[in-house]
């Protein structure tokens, strides 16, 4: 059984967590938990934001893209400040976190808290993980393979 955990934190290039969709940021840092620490690995820049490669913003051809991506890099937990209408085929691959901090120390930290429901949420047999929230406290939404439903436009 793995015993550590890494991360993406999909940041801005000022490494900033913005109020963006996960596939929207400009970079993502990768984070490795082993041995009580989360220390940074790498980073790279998001390369499913170029216009010229007609990924679309929500699409399921950048979701795809993107997932494929990370899987190579061996990424269990996606962090973000949101996430988008793909979420329901993030959750087949990775555990979801949505932060309210925009700082990495802060993240870091809180990561580092509630570190333990990760680990579970990591050991599912399931492969439909839960989406977390973490301000002050941790919140697990149930893992199901719902679809989003969309709201209608205006």
């Amino acid at each position: 059984m793995k015993e550590s955990l890494r991360f993406a934190f999909a940041v801005s290039q000022g490494h900033a967590f913005e109020k963006k969709h996960f596939g929207e940021a400009e970079q993502f840092l990768i984070y490795e938990y082993k041995d009580d620490e989360l220390t940074l690995i790498d980073e790279y820049r998001n390369p499913f934001i170029r216009p010229e490669e007609h990924y679309t913003h929500g699409s399921s051809r950048k979701g795809k893209a993107i997932i494929s991506f990370l899987k190579e890099l061996d990424i269990d937990v996606l962090v973000a400040r949101q996430f988008g209408r793909n979420l329901h085929m993030v959750r087949e691959h990775f555990i979801p976190v949505i932060i309210s901090a925009t700082c990495i120390g802060e993240v870091t930290e809180v990561l580092l808290k509630h570190i333990f429901w990760l680990m579970e949420e990591r050991r599912k047999v399931d492969n439909h993980y839960g989406l977390y929230q973490i301000n002050l406290g941790i919140l697990k939404m149930p893992g199901r393979s719902v679809k989003p439903r969309l709201q209608e436009e205006r």
